[in-house]
């Protein structure tokens, strides 16, 4: 199986706040930091990871709807291979006819003054794919019913549905256009654990009916190993762990992994949550950072090796990635009953 997507030390920072009297500017932060990952056609990646360590930015990246501050980003589509780091404003426009993204909110990604006929049909007409309302209907139709709306839900306006429907009209904007790879930033924490159910049944029954290939941004690690083929574990920034979903649950390499795993429920009453061994909330990412990020929260780091010397991402196993020195000395918990 090929590659669809190959991302080459991306990097996002932002501009710290100004200190001083005259607004000298702060350290810049670091939100994605140096990451290279690859996604193969027709798989699901997941993307996990605590609020705040840039996830969501990362998503954006890929699309440019946040501009790297370095990196590559390549496509290898049906209409060949392109760099979308490097495409001018019209390029990058028509690439997005083949990459689209599903918010998390639809509430706010949706127009409340169109119809969602209207928002539906709004693409392909913008796009030029088709000439006019009439053109676009078809369409339109094909992609409602698909993704679960009746043909009278068209004509309403998107206050008249609850949450799991709007998500619902989201997933059939980003469908319409018929794109190759689709971006899921947090689809259905908003949800009831029911209706996210029948999102998640939704997003995987478009997976293998259209081929798709799919980023799932989530903190939900149950969730995450529903849909997903592979997880890649971030923290501040940084990609410290990608393996295929099932070793991941089974035996994780990075503490912090298994700290991830440590905080899911189990099914089981009497049955307590492990302790993994982490404290404290993350530090910022900074150029001023040195040795790994995860030591100041970690149980098993040192003082000379784990402060002073970052990790690099490094293959211990077939296919399995991890950025850890003593990733081969730990025997770390993993959740056994997924």
């Amino acid at each position: 199986m090929s590659n669809l997507i190959e991302v080459e030390n991306l990097t996002v920072e932002f501009s710290g706040p100004s200190k001083g009297l005259f607004g000298k500017k702060g350290t810049p932060i670091t939100a994605v930091d140096d990451v290279s990952l690859y996604i193969k056609k027709g798989e699901a990646l997941g993307l996990v990871g605590e609020s705040g360590s840039g996830k969501t930015t990362f998503g954006r990246a890929l699309l440019r709807l946040q501009e790297p501050t370095s990196g590559q980003v390549k496509m290898h589509g049906q209409s060949g291979s392109k760099v979308i780091t490097d495409l001018d404003a019209k390029s990058l426009r028509k690439a997005w006819q083949e990459m689209q993204m599903v918010f998390q909110d639809p509430q706010s990604s949706l127009n409340p003054r169109m119809t969602v006929m209207d928002s539906i049909a709004e693409s392909l007409i913008v796009n030029g794919l088709a000439k006019n309302m009439e053109a676009a209907k078809p369409r339109v139709l094909e992609v409602a019913q698909s993704c679960g709306l009746s043909v009278d839900q068209l004509s309403r306006y998107p206050h008249a549905f609850s949450g799991g429907q709007r998500q619902r009209i989201s997933i059939a904007r980003a469908l319409v256009m018929q794109p190759e790879f689709i971006i899921c930033d947090e689809p259905v924490s908003a949800l009831d654990v029911s209706i996210q159910a029948q999102i998640l049944n939704l997003l995987i029954d478009q997976q293998q009916e259209l081929d798709l290939t799919l980023l799932f941004i989530s903190h939900d690690l149950i969730v995450v190993a529903y849909i997903c083929d592979r997880i890649a574990v971030m923290y501040l920034g940084n990609i410290i762990e990608i393996a295929p979903t099932k070793d991941l649950f089974k035996l994780p390499l990075h503490p912090y992994t298994e700290a991830l795993m440590s905080a899911i429920p189990s099914d089981d009453p009497d049955q307590q949550l492990m302790q993994a061994g982490i404290s404290g909330e993350a530090i910022g990412n900074d150029a001023t950072r040195q040795g790994c990020l995860f030591a100041p929260r970690c149980q098993y780091a040192d003082k000379d090796k784990c402060q002073n010397v970052k990790p690099p991402l490094t293959e211990v196993n077939n296919n399995r990635l991890v950025a850890c020195h003593y990733a081969d000395k730990l025997t770390l918990n993993g959740f056994e009953t997924i």
